[in-house]
């Protein structure tokens, strides 16, 4: 994991839940709104730079005033973050006053060495109308660390300003990101050693907390000053002109890592026995490191993005997705392939090698080149196979290094597709749906499966997947035909089942009712009037039910619900019936294609949403003869 990057188990198991448990919904409890206690009278903030023995650092000076909106007691609170690389001082009251803070390490679910810290610090307001200006000096240490610069806050904002200040000697790049859409006003003006830069918003609505948003990356306008060149005695010192600096420094990392692939040879030569073709060998070397070396994600200084050596990776028997590749890519060099370390941002971020920040990779990974073709192993992604890559990386662009040069790539789309596909076969036993059905998964969706029944003892992954088929409903009884099998990486994996669906026919004599679907994908899925952020749907790819109902004798068809098809540049749907000589054929197909849905869609979204819940409240009606 490169430093500030996600942390892929935590986000990975939350993903998969929901992915997986696809009956996603849009109801107002994801809609967290603001308390309404507070709001920001005015927020200011000033970055501007300095030299400091020679050495260039930055100061950003925040200043927010909030007041109170009730008449009971609240608080003005600010939080900030800081590392090794920056520090935070002149915490103030109203300009003057210390305020002591609380300052603790920064924890997360699975970061197990981080060197990210939190500086917290309030002020009460007991009474409607009363004010208080908080502020504090953030100090960067490192210029490649700044952070970006938002507008908004977790409360309303009246007017957000912020101003950075170039010294003649320095050259910055101001990449002014998600302005579009935006009322912003930017002006500059010319002072004798520096320019000025304004950029002000007014009425910022505070940062959205609603369910399913993308992060604010995504979606608000930020600024991201990278810092290009400095002048200091006559000197120029390059720092981040664009991605070739970038990958210069990423490099010099690298070389100090200090490999000693030697413990390595006896271990590569011993997977690799009987092994003739350069597919599998190259397969074999990353399924080790998968199932070999758990993933530890590490996050303290510079070792937040330089790998840690191969030799002590597979001592320790773990590592960050840094040790994990460079592990790899040294054990595919004993093998005699070409292997190099890759840079690359997970589709958590929106950014792109145009900006030459370190904000741009959050991940590493490995890049075999076998017969001139590259191939992209993720040791982190545990189960996935050779060809096939996590939705996070797939089209993304990846930085491949290549000795003192480098290139810059796409990750290409795996070859097998992301699907969940459901084929049953039921007749009509009385009031219950009786028959055999198959549950198979591929690509991500596949890997996600396997990863997640990796977790549960032998004896509890049976009642895990009889329950995933059934979707918790107690009416459902089922049994497997076979055992489950841990391992499926070069094939779809595959379940087998006999179902009883109880409590599913209505008969009423002269006519019987019922639907067979399980599943019910987006189910009460319409988004609420009041929303006003994104939505995110966590999961593409395909989910599929193909089921066939033996029509019983003596009965025919009467009614059908009324089909449902869209088709859009965002998700296809499909959910139908129709009659087949004495079956009746229900495909229902889900396939997501764009993650995010925007604003301006939301009203076509709820049509669809509210045809789907009638498709599924429907029933099918038979009479007898």
């Amino acid at each position: 994991m490169i430093k500030r990057g996600f942390n892929i188990w935590r986000i990975g198991i939350a993903f998969l839940i929901i992915g997986l448990f696809s009956n996603l919904s849009f109801g107002s409890d994801d809609i967290i709104k603001d308390d309404n206690e507070l709001t920001i009278i005015e927020s200011l903030q000033t970055l501007e730079f300095y030299l400091k023995k020679g050495n260039l650092q930055a100061k950003l000076s925040v200043s927010r005033v909030y007041e109170s909106l009730t008449n009971k007691t609240t608080q003005a609170a600010s939080t900030v973050f800081f590392d090794n690389s920056s520090k935070v001082e002149k915490i103030r009251r109203d300009g003057k006053k210390k305020i002591l803070p609380i300052i603790a390490d920064y924890n997360s679910d699975g970061i197990f060495h981080s060197d990210l810290k939190v500086c917290h610090f309030v002020y009460p307001l007991e009474n409607k109308g009363d004010q208080v200006e908080l502020s504090y000096q953030k100090i960067f240490k490192d210029v490649k660390f700044l952070d970006p610069l938002y507008f908004v806050d977790i409360h309303d904002i009246v007017y957000s300003e912020i101003t950075v200040i170039v010294p003649k000697w320095l050259k910055l790049n101001k990449v002014q990101w998600n302005f579009d859409g935006y009322e912003l006003d930017v002006s500059e003006e010319a002072e004798k050693k520096s320019t000025v830069y304004h950029y002000t918003q007014e009425n910022v609505v505070a940062l959205s907390r609603e369910g399913n948003a993308p992060s604010r990356s995504k979606i608000y306008p930020h600024i991201i000053p990278i810092v290009q060149s400095y002048t200091n005695d006559g000197e120029v010192t390059n720092l981040m002109n664009d991605v070739s600096d970038l990958y210069r420094w990423y490099s010099s990392l690298v070389k100090e890592i200090e490999n000693d692939n030697k413990e390595l040879q006896e271990l590569v030569s011993k997977i690799l026995e009987g092994e003739v073709s350069d597919q599998d060998k190259v397969s074999k070397l990353f399924y080790w490191v998968q199932d070999n070396i758990r993933y530890v994600a590490f996050e303290y200084g510079i070792m937040g993005f330089k790998p840690e050596a191969c030799q002590y990776v597979y001592y320790d028997k773990f590592g960050d997705c840094k040790g994990m590749a460079n592990l790899l890519k040294e054990m595919l060099i004993i093998a005699g392939f070409d292997a190099r370390l890759s840079w690359i941002g997970t589709n958590d971020l929106p950014y792109d090698y145009s900006i030459p920040s370190l904000i741009v990779d959050n991940h590493m990974i490995c890049t075999a080149v076998v017969n001139g073709k590259d191939i992209f192993l993720d040791p982190t992604e545990k189960h996935s196979d050779l060809y096939n890559y996590g939705n996070r990386i797939e089209g993304r662009p990846i930085l491949i290094e290549e000795g003192e040069s480098f290139r810059i790539e796409k990750v290409p789309v795996g070859i097998k597709p992301d699907e969940e596909i459901r084929n049953q076969k039921l007749t009509i036993e009385g009031e219950k749906l009786s028959g055999t059905g198959t549950l198979s998964f591929s690509g991500d969706r596949k890997t996600r499966i396997l990863s997640y029944l990796s977790t549960f003892y032998k004896e509890d992954k049976v009642d895990f997947v009889k329950n995933y088929i059934r979707k918790g409903d107690k009416n459902i009884v089922l049994s497997l035909d076979k055992e489950l099998s841990d391992q499926t990486r070069e094939i779809d994996y595959l379940v087998d089942y006999n179902i009883n669906m109880n409590n599913r026919i209505v008969n009423l004599g002269g006519e019987i009712y019922f639907h067979p679907e399980v599943d019910y994908p987006f189910k009460n899925a319409e988004i609420k009037k009041e929303r006003v952020s994104p939505v995110e749907i966590s999961d593409q790819g395909k989910d599929l039910n193909d089921t066939t109902i033996q029509i019983p004798e003596g009965w025919n068809v009467s009614y059908i619900p009324k089909s449902v098809v869209v088709k859009t540049e965002n998700y296809n749907i499909e959910m139908y019936f129709e009659k087949t000589g004495n079956l009746i054929n229900y495909h229902r197909e889900i396939e997501i294609l764009n993650s995010v849905i925007y604003p301006k869609d939301f009203s076509f979204w709820n049509e669809t949403a509210i045809s789907i819940n009638e498709f599924y409240s429907d029933q099918i009606i038979l009479v007898k003869k």
